[in-house]
């Protein structure tokens, strides 16, 4: 007789509950009627109805109409998918992290074959140093010692040391081509004998220690000889009697005289005549043009004068001939007066009212120059100024 135990439990199972199908497997391995496994088709009842009731899917069982031995795995719970699908989504931030890491290491960090293999020169557009600023220790450029030809870029040479045999060399040289462009200047223009008698001048003071300095002041020694022999030109004539007059103020404009002598306002023009008015701030009356050798004519009226003057060939630093005396001009009040001037050169005379009137000359004064009058009192008025122009 053959005695079984049960495969789970342990306890003997009886013969009778083999018999009455109670136990199942008398072949290992055996279990008691309360241990015994269900049916296939029960099992899956089971399952069904437990996962209506819960809502959560049965595991599936392996194939085939019968189960081996061993229990049902248990089923997994709603926390344990919560779970797992937590997990899963860390694990995922995870490797999304570690990738982008990695990608930054990659570009701050070249690989090896990148920090070796040359790389091509960037381009112009990007580049924003001053490659002299940036290129590491510069060597110094060396002038050249050589003398340079036109038309290199090379650097010129040090300059070189001029010594006192070079100087005069020099000077020497300049005043011989002076010399000798001041012959061919008398050569073209044999009358020209001043502008001839100014260069030499020039080459005999300024380069007398060169051989061409005392050539120059013989030469020029000979040029005053000759200019002394010339005749002199005759002195500027006086203008017939029938000439006509050349009105330098006519009555009708102030064109003639210079604008400054207008700003103030101190003279204007009222019925013909030039009048000064005395409650303006002084200012003297001057024409706009020079005038040079000649006989002036100046008609004017006054009254009460405190002061008066009249000048011609008036210049810089004041050079001028004129002609004042109140008590003069006051003797006769009541009428038109006529002052003549009278300018040959050096010669310079004056009438008033046909009379001789005294005349004063301050400086040198030139040629040619400016007709200046002024006038204080109780009024002052000029009628006209003409001239007679030398021939």
């Amino acid at each position: 007789m053959q005695i079984i135990y049960c495969e789970t439990c342990g306890s003997r199972i009886p013969q009778s509950e083999f018999d009455g199908s109670a136990a199942e497997g008398t072949d290992a391995p055996a279990y008691c009627a309360n241990c015994k496994p269900k049916s296939t088709a029960a099992k899956k009842s089971e399952r069904l109805a437990a996962a209506r009731g819960s809502k959560i899917t049965p595991a599936r069982t392996s194939g085939g109409s019968g189960v081996s031995g061993r229990g049902l795995s248990p089923m997994r719970s709603k926390d344990d998918g919560s779970s797992s699908m937590l997990f899963l989504m860390l694990g995922v931030g995870v490797l999304i992290l570690g990738v982008i890491v990695f990608m930054f290491n990659r570009r701050e960090s070249p690989s090896a074959s990148e920090s070796t293999a040359p790389s091509a020169p960037p381009s112009p557009a990007v580049i924003h140093k001053d490659p002299l600023v940036s290129a590491p220790n510069p060597k110094p450029v060396t002038p050249s010692r050589t003398p340079t030809t036109t038309g290199t870029n090379s650097p010129p040479g040090p300059t070189p040391q001029t010594t006192d045999s070079d100087m005069e060399k020099l000077l020497a040289a300049r005043a011989a081509k002076g010399l000798e462009e001041a012959k061919k200047f008398f050569a073209d223009h044999p009358e020209e004998l001043i502008g001839y008698k100014s260069r030499l001048e020039g080459i005999a003071t300024t380069y007398r220690s060169t051989p061409s300095g005392p050539e120059a002041a013989k030469l020029l020694e000979k040029v005053l000889e000759e200019i002394a022999k010339r005749p002199k030109p005759p002195p500027p004539a006086l203008p017939p009697s029938d000439a006509a007059w050349k009105q330098i103020f006519d009555g009708k404009s102030l064109d003639g005289f210079n604008p400054n002598s207008l700003t103030t306002g101190v003279w204007k023009l009222e019925d013909g005549t030039l009048v000064r008015d005395n409650t303006k701030v002084d200012n003297s009356m001057q024409t706009r043009d020079n005038f040079g050798d000649g006989v002036y004519r100046i008609r004017f009226a006054c009254k009460g004068l405190d002061s008066v003057y009249f000048s011609i060939r008036q210049a810089a630093g004041n050079y001028k001939v004129w002609m004042v005396d109140e008590a003069i001009i006051n003797a006769g009040e009541d009428k038109i007066h006529e002052l003549v001037i009278t300018s040959l050169g050096d010669q310079v005379t004056a009438t008033l009212n046909g009379k001789s009137y005294p005349v004063k000359t301050e400086g040198a004064p030139p040629r040619e120059g400016h007709i200046t009058f002024n006038g204080k009192g109780t009024f002052f008025h000029v009628l006209s100024i003409e001239i007679q122009p030398a021939k």
